[in-house]
């Protein structure tokens, strides 16, 4: 195109609705002025997600799947993950964590970050290979859980679900 504009079609993103995303950019001949200024500044205007999952390949997968639209902190246990929450003043908008963790489970860290005051508002979503319906009650009760996604996931499910919790933060 004369203009410079490049339209592409993402086949395996989709929308909230479904849809695939369509997205337009632009290609530039040299490198554009204050490149890495502009880009360090809409890395901090992205939406954070907290992973937290025991399983390094659960990890490694989360996170690519999240890391091209979210900025993604990665945490191998809810004990490391609250600790960093509590004493560091990170801005969080959502909080992903696998329900069966070892010694803290996901739920109780779940809980535990609203009880945090400047995380209170953050969005929850618990994933789980276990999905029993006392266990989702608990979650949506106590926990003030937005989401709840049950193994294997799936690409698409996961991303609409992070976006809806994002879009409820």
């Amino acid at each position: 195109d004369p203009r410079g504009l490049i339209p592409r079609v993402e086949s395996e993103r989709e929308d909230v609705t479904g849809r695939a995303v369509v997205m337009l950019g632009m290609r530039f001949t040299e490198p554009a002025p204050h490149a890495a200024e502009i880009e360090k500044l809409a890395d901090r205007l992205r939406y954070t997600v907290v992973v937290v999952d025991d399983d390094a390949l659960n990890l490694e997968f989360l996170t690519h799947c999240l890391a091209e639209e979210y900025r993604v902190i990665e945490y191998r246990s809810a004990e490391e993950a609250l600790a960093a929450l509590e004493a560091e003043q990170l801005e969080v908008h959502v909080v992903l964590a696998d329900h069966r963790l070892p010694g803290l489970t996901g739920v109780e860290l779940l809980k535990r970050v609203g009880r945090i005051a400047r995380y209170g508002h953050v969005s929850k979503v618990v994933i789980s290979a276990h999905a029993e319906v006392d266990d989702l009650k608990m979650l949506i009760n106590d926990a003030g859980l937005s989401q709840f996604l049950t193994k294997p996931l799936r690409i698409p499910e996961l991303m609409r679900a992070v976006r809806s919790a994002v879009d409820t933060y």
